[in-house]
């Protein structure tokens, strides 16, 4: 056989053998794609995989949503791994999926690329939510310790200590991120929203003074941050806690305070604030 022939032959392989990884590649794609909604694979996944925590399925359906954003958009940090990960993910198995992830926050750690770790220990973090809220603390503190001025997973440790009852350390999560975000409302706003909802849960605790605390903290954070809705919500929590505990002129205050927003903004709230001040109104007169 001439060098000529030998050489198209090894052409003619090289080019079969491009063509057939060109053509798994698309395959593979296809096979474990997900939409570019992620929502829909969401429900797919959720679908297969139930939830251990039906009462925080929001909540849930939110962290598998960035957990697939990430794996489709972060490839450029560990394509292969990712790859596999993804595959993991449309079969539903997520602890192999977490598995993948903790390994590769042990790498990026021994690399160095601590902020590239931290998102793998969180990403790991949050699928162990889904099936245990209390294993999945240890990888948040993780998370953490690779990037302690991340406020992405600070508000979500806040979180996990909120669903837990552990009201002192989910108050102190949240305080991190005011402390690390300052006025930049994409990195407190999710934050200061869960943080005035603890208000409630001190207040059912009945320690009052945290929860009044707590109100009045959140309601300057989005006054600085000109949120009336957040105001508006502040202020009717102060009036409520001021109503149900006797302090009858200060709640009268803060729900006209809430009312004003609220009808500004031409809120259905507005009606139940409205109610709540004319209650209130009835009880000064027979008093």
């Amino acid at each position: 056989m001439s060098v000529l022939q030998n050489y198209y032959i090894d052409i003619m392989v090289i080019l079969f053998v491009l063509g057939m990884s060109v053509a798994l590649m698309i395959y593979l794609r296809n096979k474990w794609k997900i939409p570019d909604d992620p929502q829909v694979f969401v429900d797919k996944l959720t679908k297969k995989h139930p939830l251990q925590l039906p009462e925080k399925q929001e909540q849930a359906q939110n962290l598998l949503a960035a957990i697939i954003a990430f794996v489709k958009h972060r490839q450029d940090i560990a394509s292969d791994e990712l790859t596999e990960a993804l595959h993991q993910l449309s079969q539903g198995r997520t602890v192999e999926t977490t598995q993948i992830f903790s390994n590769l926050a042990q790498q990026k750690v021994a690399q160095g690329k601590m902020e590239q770790a931290a998102l793998f220990y969180f990403h790991c973090a949050n699928l162990t939510f889904l099936t245990d809220i209390h294993s999945s603390l240890e990888e948040y503190q993780q998370a953490i310790k690779c990037d302690p001025h991340n406020t992405v997973i600070w508000t979500q440790f806040g979180h996990i200590f909120k669903y837990l009852t552990r009201l002192e350390e989910a108050k102190m999560a949240y305080e991190k991120v005011f402390e690390l975000g300052g006025n930049q409302r994409d990195k407190i706003i999710h934050a200061v929203a869960s943080y005035g909802s603890l208000g409630m849960l001190f207040s059912k605790n009945k320690e009052l003074e945290k929860a009044e605390d707590i109100y009045l903290k959140s309601l300057r954070i989005f006054q600085s941050l000109d949120d009336k809705a957040g105001m508006a919500i502040q202020y009717g929590s102060l009036g409520i806690l001021y109503d149900t505990n006797g302090y009858l002129p200060q709640a009268k205050e803060m729900y006209r305070q809430s009312l004003d927003l609220y009808s500004a903004m031409n809120h259905p709230h507005a009606a139940r604030i409205q109610q709540l001040l004319d209650r209130l109104t009835s009880k000064e007169i027979e008093s």
